[in-house]
């Protein structure tokens, strides 16, 4: 009896390190109709968003993704099909951390700003912030450089143990689809 409590007791303790999980911070399941209403005329038929899983082994959640894409280079990143609408580095990643110790609150405002954000506003970077927008449990920033274009989109629960992640780099022409993949990124958090 002890042996069977006491392993009870092993996973209750996992489950409670790795979190709750699976909701994706997003109080609803994400539409990516906005996305795809964003996605500029001469885009259409080269870019459609869809819902597919994201996240990690411990962590899945739906997430608007662009349909069709593949693993990429970057790890836990998608990139689009070869062909010739599409410049190297271009990329899409969805997931979440705990950013140490899972299955504690942290204070996920500031670690957004450390972990992500800091290299943008710091003054450190040779590209310009064009967005910074930050609200109690997310923030958005969109940062420039004359050949590509960075979306950070990260959001939390108050009181959460995970930091969820969007992160996107539209290189040369892709830079136009700025609008619809910000779009997706709060479609995925519902923020």
């Amino acid at each position: 009896m002890n042996k069977a409590i006491s392993r009870l007791a092993w996973l209750a303790l996992a489950v409670t390190a790795c979190g709750k999980g699976g909701d994706g911070g997003g109080a609803k399941a994400p539409d990516p109709a906005t996305a795809n209403a964003a996605i500029p005329a001469a885009w259409k038929g080269k870019l459609e968003f869809v819902v597919a899983e994201a996240g990690g082994k411990r962590d899945k959640f739906p997430a608007v993704m662009p349909k069709g894409w593949k693993d990429s280079f970057m790890p836990g990143a998608i990139a689009p099909p070869d062909g010739p609408d599409w410049a190297h580095g271009t990329d899409y990643a969805v997931g979440s951390t705990c950013q140490g110790m899972c299955g504690e609150a942290k204070d996920w405002a500031k670690i957004a700003d450390d972990d992500f954000f800091k290299q943008f506003t710091s003054g450190r970077s040779s590209t310009t912030v064009a967005k910074d927008e930050k609200a109690p449990t997310s923030r958005t920033l969109i940062a420039k450089a004359s050949d590509k274009t960075i979306i950070y989109h990260l959001w939390w629960e108050a009181d959460g143990t995970r930091l969820y992640t969007c992160e996107v780099t539209l290189t040369d022409k892709a830079q136009e689809l700025t609008p619809a993949f910000e779009a997706a990124c709060h479609a995925t958090s519902g923020k």
